[in-house]
């Protein structure tokens, strides 16, 4: 079961937004999440768990800062 923090790749996403497929859930409304970068939200079932890169690690946490 996915959770607001996880990481994960977005398995349908479209390929113009390819870069963006990886990333964290910001928010999760039934069945759907939001990911960072993200306004709209999108089926969980198209998602898949994956552990964050260092680098994707950084810049999710210097997005944080204040």
């Amino acid at each position: 079961m996915l959770k607001v923090g996880d990481f994960v790749h977005w398995i349908e996403c479209p390929s113009h937004l390819g870069a963006f497929a990886r990333g964290e859930i910001q928010e999760i409304q039934g069945d759907k999440a939001r990911l960072r970068w993200f306004a709209s939200f999108h089926r969980m079932s198209e998602m898949e768990h994956v552990e964050p890169t260092e680098t994707e690690r950084r810049k999710n946490e210097a997005y944080r800062k204040p």
